[in-house]
C-alpha cells in the first residue's frame, strides 16, 4: 500500500517521471481503498480542494473520516475545519479539533487553545 501511495506521489510531482496527476491519484486511490490512512487523507484533501480531481465534497469527507478513524491527526483537523466552515456543526467540529490536538497536530492545538 505504501508503495502505491509513493508511486502516486511520484506521478503527481513528476519525480523521476513525467507529471501525470490522473495516474498519480489512481495509485493513491488504490492505497486508500486498501485502508492506508495517509492515502485516505490525500484523497480526501484532493476531492475537497483545488486539485486535478473533480470536486466531490461528499466522497472527500468519506475519505477523511476513514483516515480519522485511524487517528490520522491532519484528517481529524481537516474534518474540524469542514464542520466549522462548510457543514456547520460546531460540536462535531470541536470534537475533531480536540482529537487532532490530542495527537499533537499544531493547527488543532491552536484552535483548541483559542476556544
Amino acid at each position: 500500500m505504501e508503495a502505491q501511495h509513493n508511486l502516486g506521489i511520484m506521478f503527481i510531482d513528476g519525480l523521476s517521471t513525467n507529471v501525470n496527476p490522473e495516474l498519480g491519484f489512481d495509485w493513491i486511490a488504490k492505497a486508500a481503498e486498501q485502508g492506508l490512512a495517509v492515502s485516505q487523507y490525500t484523497m480526501g484533501m484532493a476531492l475537497t480542494a483545488d486539485s486535478p480531481l473533480q470536486l466531490d465534497i461528499t466522497r472527500g469527507i468519506e475519505y477523511l473520516e476513514a483516515a480519522a478513524l485511524q487517528n490520522h491527526a491532519k484528517a481529524l483537523t481537516m474534518l474540524g475545519e469542514h464542520f466549522s466552515f462548510r457543514e456547520i456543526d460546531y460540536s462535531k467540529s470541536f470534537d475533531y479539533f480536540e482529537k487532532g490536538a490530542a495527537l499533537g497536530e499544531p493547527h488543532a492545538m491552536y484552535i483548541c487553545m483559542e476556544l
